[in-house]
């Protein structure tokens, strides 16, 4: 149930997304949903067999439905739901990927951040980008510690699987997070 929130998986950023995370080995790890609307994103990752999600939205209305969105599909307890900006939001530890369903303009503003959340190696998935920003963030992606391994396309819409280069240094490390809260 959306309720009020984005995110009924009918969406083609939502289905780019499926697309790009349906090849990915999910299997016992640590995932971020960014922007997780009604939580359909983390719920897929959940149910691929992730160890923990960490679904973060800013909507606090869309929060609450994803907690109870949560109960329904029965992934509560692989799954820690925050409310907050991503600009202030950090990791409680490390994630193998990242999942980023948003506008283009908070992609391309976080890019950069989002690299230090995640080890060598680690993946993106990034959609919400229509084709008039499409080439605004393939390029952010070349001028980043991101290398840009597939893109899909959907009506006006792109999907992007980035890959962190195995040797970039110079990321900064995530902030540690003091609290959290459970869905």
């Amino acid at each position: 149930d959306p309720g009020m929130a984005f995110g009924t998986g009918t969406h083609e950023t939502t289905r780019l997304c499926l697309r790009l995370l349906a090849d990915l080995p999910l299997e016992g790890g640590r995932y971020l949903d960014l922007g997780a609307g009604s939580g359909i994103l983390a719920f897929y990752l959940v149910k691929r067999g992730a160890k923990l999600v960490e679904a973060v939205e800013i909507d606090g209305p869309a929060v609450e439905n994803l907690r109870k969105n949560a109960a329904l599909n029965h992934v509560e307890r692989r799954l820690t739901v925050h409310c907050a900006d991503l600009a202030g939001f950090t990791p409680a530890g490390p994630a193998q990927g990242l999942v980023a369903n948003i506008t283009s303009p908070v992609l391309l503003e976080h890019l950069p951040r989002l690299a230090g959340f995640l080890p060598d190696g680690g993946w993106g998935v990034f959609s919400g980008i229509n084709s008039t920003n499409a080439p605004r963030l393939r390029k952010a992606l070349a001028t980043t510690p991101w290398s840009l391994e597939k893109e899909l396309t959907e009506g006006e819409w792109h999907g992007f699987l980035a890959r962190l280069a195995p040797d970039v240094a110079g990321r900064p490390a995530p902030r540690r997070r003091k609290s959290s809260h459970r869905a």
